[in-house]
């Protein structure tokens, strides 16, 4: 989480970057502001969403409905409707779920309710080894957006707000060579 975290991060500062480019003055005290909401910085790291929807309900009665009727037939567009609608939904849940995630595997807290405690040793192999490759990919694929130039042009027309253009740019204007790793899953 905290990785997907400066994902998000360096998009806020980017952001930064490109409003101080176009005229507006941000004091490094409004910078700092910025970078401390959490929810906002995995908001900014949201790059895909994944959904898993359970056996009878209406996510996965909608993916079943998109495997078996004809892309463009009225049944095969509501199935795209309701999975639209419940990517938006976790679209915007996202970001507070992950916030919530990191704090629930760094800290021992009660519940919402105040009846059991919250450990992070109630965090699931499955569910860590999930999180980490989620975000091994994320990351991988903002590395990808930012080094490919081949794919700045249609980059630049479908996600302007990467800015990967200006990215290189800068990269290039650095006075040592700064190599972007990507990362892997080790399975120890």
């Amino acid at each position: 989480m905290f990785g997907r975290e400066e994902l998000g991060r360096s998009r806020l500062l980017r952001d930064c970057a490109r409003e101080v480019c176009n005229g507006k003055l941000l004091t490094p005290a409004k910078i700092n502001k910025r970078c401390r909401d959490h929810a906002g910085k995995q908001k900014l790291a949201t790059f895909h969403i994944t959904l898993k929807p359970t056996l009878g309900s209406q996510e996965h009665k909608a993916l079943t409905d998109l495997n078996e009727h004809k892309p463009g037939s009225e049944e095969w567009n509501e199935a795209r409707d309701v999975l639209d609608s419940a990517v938006e939904e976790e679209r915007k849940r996202q970001p507070k779920k992950r916030h919530l995630r990191r704090m629930s595997s760094l800290y021992v807290d009660l519940n919402a309710s105040g009846t059991e405690w919250l450990r992070p040793v109630n965090i699931t192999e499955d569910e860590a080894r999930s999180e980490i490759n989620s975000a091994i990919s994320d990351y991988n694929h903002e590395v990808d957006r930012l080094i490919n130039e081949e794919s700045h042009p249609t980059l630049e027309q479908y996600q302007p707000q990467l800015s990967v253009k200006a990215m290189s740019i800068a990269r290039s204007k650095m006075s040592h060579s700064v190599d972007i790793p990507r990362l892997r899953w080790l399975d120890v």
